[in-house]
């Protein structure tokens, strides 16, 4: 019984790591929110209807592997009907059979590994450094993903404004203008995203701490230079998704 519990913890944990191998570069915070869905659904779901495979396989006596395969991939794909129909409630049918079709993939990738890792050590092994392993390459991405990150970027910049599109955007992006001591610079930021995530700004000047500036409603902004130099507007971003900003100014 422990043996065959074992073969099936390592198979929910491979294809997790497979997973999360292929596609995790690809867009690492996408693929980390389907993973934290993911991995209750194997670790779960998937053991608990391998068992059930496993009763009805021996009560009618099926012994065909391409049959029990089919068994599997029936089980993964008709999970997400229900999850679908009562935990999300979309009713799309286009995202429905999208992921009827990954859940089928991910349950024959199961069903694969449960026939390759029969091994008992073998098992032992994988089943300890497996999800180990998944643990530490999602907190690499985790922590790459987290610092300044910018995905889907398309800028334009010209000698009085920026304009920019992204797909998602972490962290911090200047834009450097040069002051002379004196001068006025006045500036307006217009932003739109239609996800979560949180935006702000802030302007740092050549030397010392952040500017102090005067704010002149509908996200417009004014500050004296006091110095000559390189003054820097810094648009912030945190986990912001599907957006855009535009930034004009100009000098008195």
């Amino acid at each position: 019984m422990s043996s065959n519990f074992l073969n099936k913890w390592v198979a929910a944990t491979v294809p997790l790591v497979l997973f999360f191998l292929l596609f995790g570069y690809w867009n690492p915070h996408d693929i980390l929110i389907m993973l934290m869905w993911a991995a209750p659904i194997s670790y779960t779901y998937g053991i608990l209807s391998s068992y059930l495979i496993d009763g009805l396989a021996w009560k009618w006596k099926i012994t065909n592997k391409w049959l029990i395969g089919v068994l599997y991939v029936l089980a993964g794909a008709l999970f997400f009907i229900p999850f679908f129909q009562l935990v999300i409630r979309i009713q799309e049918m286009g995202a429905i059979l999208g992921f009827m079709g990954i859940g089928a993939g991910m349950a024959l990738s199961f069903y694969l590994c449960s026939l390759v890792f029969r091994h008992r050590k073998v098992n032992l092994y994988v089943a300890v450094l497996g999800p180990l392993f998944l643990l530490v390459l999602m907190q690499i991405y985790v922590f790459q993903w987290e610092m300044d990150k910018k995905d889907g970027w398309v800028e334009n910049q010209t000698k009085q404004y920026v304009e920019a599109s992204f797909d998602y955007f972490h962290g911090e992006h200047p834009i450097p203008i040069r002051l002379e001591a004196g001068q006025r610079l006045t500036f307006n930021l217009k932003w739109k995203y239609w996800q979560e995530g949180s935006i702000g700004h802030y302007v740092q000047p050549p030397e010392g701490q952040r500017v102090g500036m005067e704010e002149l409603g509908d996200q417009s902004f004014r500050f004296e230079a006091q110095e000559d130099g390189v003054y820097h507007i810094f648009l912030t971003g945190r986990k912001v998704k599907h957006g855009q900003f535009a930034v004009y100014w100009s000098i008195d």
